[in-house]
């Protein structure tokens, strides 16, 4: 069985809610990343996405708050959950990163590309 931990991503990049929304851009721009996790004194509160952002392209003002449009609630998953658990997650939620978890620490993100770039090496070799 393929778990959670095996496929995640470990590079997680946090950002406080009070932070304006073009300085969380530039940190993902910097780091390369699509999501970054938005916290309020240790606690995850929401997630930043691509999609968040070109959604709310036209009414956000780069100098509000990330928390204006951000997505939330935060969804996790452990990281011994097998890989299906994170599949039925995303789908039943109709979002495409979870945020994992070891107990209350945050471990890693993984996502529908993750899930699916570990689906090819179970297809049969042609």
């Amino acid at each position: 069985m393929v778990w959670v931990k095996d496929i995640m991503s470990t590079h997680v990049i946090f950002a406080e809610i009070d932070t304006n929304i073009q300085d969380v851009i530039q940190t993902m721009i910097r780091n390369n990343i699509g999501s970054i996790i938005i916290m309020d004194k240790g606690i995850p509160k929401g997630i930043l996405t691509e999609r968040d952002i070109v959604r709310n392209f036209m009414k956000a003002d780069g100098d509000q708050p990330v928390s204006t449009i951000m997505s939330t609630p935060v969804i996790t998953i452990g990281e011994d959950e097998p890989v299906i658990n994170a599949a039925t997650k995303l789908v039943d939620n109709n979002i495409k990163k979870l945020i994992v978890i070891d107990g209350t620490d945050i471990t890693g993100v993984i996502t529908q590309t993750d899930l699916v770039s570990k689906m090819r090496e179970w297809l049969p070799k042609e």
